[in-house]
């Protein structure tokens, strides 16, 4: 599938769409249907809602290929027509729902929420809408979740070491998250909250655990503790921070 969005791509989706429905119509094969679900899920990837609306008023099935492309596009529109022809928001494909596929989008969270999103679906992989925006979403996307019913408590033990792991909004999520209540000093797979902090480097996020309370002499299976962690690591500025307390 060309993705580029190039004239001339356009020209033969068009094309292949117009010939899938007219094979529809005429009934000329028994592939039809089949090629008019095809070019949905080429619409929905061009992110062509008025493409969309025709394919799915001439029978079009929406697949799992074509709600990704959607969940790529990102395009409130194109949900709102799925919906029009019968789609459920709460359809759970590839494992999950489309919710935690957008949960860094703002936009199509709240239109998702809006039309009865499941914001506490568990997925395959035991992960929720939720866990998602905090490993990559921003403290807008969960205070959404949250105001939707989305349920804290059920975040996983490692989700703050997650988190801190962030190229971006590390800091705010991190900090956001201790306001909701979560375990400054969990135990998160052998290891602290605070000794994951010191292994990343980011002064700021061990600064912020240790000012809601996070255990400085928590150790290691193999006995180390932060400040021991920082300087095995070399990062000197952590180790001046833990040694001043």
């Amino acid at each position: 599938m060309d993705q580029n969005g190039g004239a001339n791509w356009l020209d033969q989706f068009r094309s292949k769409a117009d010939l899938a429905i007219f094979l529809h119509n005429h009934q000329l094969n028994d592939s039809a249907e089949e090629a008019i679900s095809s070019a949905l899920e080429e619409a929905a990837w061009a992110n062509n809602p008025e493409m969309v609306t025709l394919l799915l008023a001439h029978g079009a099935k929406i697949t799992p290929f074509t709600l990704v492309g959607a969940c790529r596009s990102k395009n409130v529109t194109i949900f709102q027509r799925f919906q029009q022809y019968g789609w459920d928001v709460n359809t759970v494909q590839f494992g999950g729902t489309v919710l935690r596929l957008l949960a860094s989008d703002h936009t199509c969270m709240r239109w998702l929420l809006e039309n009865g999103a499941d914001p506490n679906f568990v997925d395959q992989d035991n992960a929720t809408p939720l866990e998602t925006a905090a490993v990559s979403g921003s403290v807008a996307e969960l205070e959404l979740l949250i105001s939707y019913g989305a349920k804290v408590d059920a975040l996983p033990r490692d989700i703050l070491p997650r988190v801190m792991r962030r190229d971006t909004h590390a800091v705010s999520v991190l900090r956001f998250l201790l306001n909701q209540g979560l375990d400054v000093n969990a135990d998160t797979l052998n290891d602290s909250v605070l000794h994951n902090a010191v292994r990343t480097g980011k002064v700021e996020c061990v600064r912020i655990l240790l000012e809601y309370g996070a255990d400085c002499n928590v150790r290691t299976l193999e006995g180390l503790t932060p400040l021991a962690e920082a300087r095995e690591c070399g990062y000197v500025e952590i180790e001046g921070l833990l040694a001043s307390l």
